[in-house]
């Protein structure tokens, strides 16, 4: 039997350790899981001596704050971009392949959060663009943004595979998507071109929404 070492995102960041150090139910530490020896793989700064030296609690949690919406564009009667503003340092957090954040409207309360990936995230004047797609109460409250918004962030895993999207150099990639997952494509083609890879690009036939990025 083949155990499959599991690999956390937030490892090692300001967020790290977690919830779940508390409960020990650490998914890197194998002390912050209730045993009594090390074995995990992390090559980072320790997770239990992280959680130690916090008084065995976890690190800062995501803020949730006001961002001012600059630009609100309708692509369509149900997807919009919404261009936002937020702090320097959480732009350049949000330009990882990946990339997310949760938005809600300013009157609804917390289970209206919803996940939505970011499109483009601009660190040097504070902006990151969403593109919302409407399915369900959720999304259908987000129109009626147009001033302000929740903004609670950054996360990072939205990505499956990002670790190979990372590795990869100097290849030749085809890049598949269309509608409202043309939104996380962004980030990991511009991130693909950073290494030098030759990307083919593949969309339905008709306006791509998505090429002015």
């Amino acid at each position: 039997m083949i155990n499959e070492r599991v690999e956390c995102i937030d490892a090692g960041s300001e967020y790290c350790p977690c919830y779940l150090a508390e409960t020990n139910d650490c998914i890197m530490c194998a002390h912050l899981q209730g045993k009594s020896f090390c074995d995990c793989s992390w090559s980072g700064v320790c997770i239990y001596q992280e959680f130690y030296w916090c008084g065995n609690k976890k690190k800062y949690e995501r803020k949730e704050f006001k961002g001012k919406i600059i630009e609100k564009k309708y692509i369509s009667e149900d997807v919009m971009i919404f261009k936002i503003a937020v702090t320097k340092t959480l732009a350049r957090q949000l330009k990882q392949p990946g990339s997310y954040v949760f938005i809600r409207e300013l009157d609804k309360p917390l289970f209206f959060n919803v996940p939505m990936s970011i499109m483009n995230a601009d660190e040097y004047k504070g902006e990151i663009d969403i593109a919302v797609k409407v399915l369900g109460i959720k999304t259908k409250t987000l129109m009626e943004c147009d001033k302000e918004i929740f903004v609670k962030g950054p996360y990072w895993n939205g990505v499956l595979g990002l670790k190979n999207l990372k590795s990869t150099k100097e290849k030749n990639v085809l890049v598949v998507a269309r509608g409202v997952a043309l939104a996380p494509s962004v980030l990991a083609i511009k991130y693909l071109l950073k290494n030098k890879n030759a990307i083919t690009f593949c969309n339905r036939s008709g306006k791509n929404w998505a090429d002015f990025y």
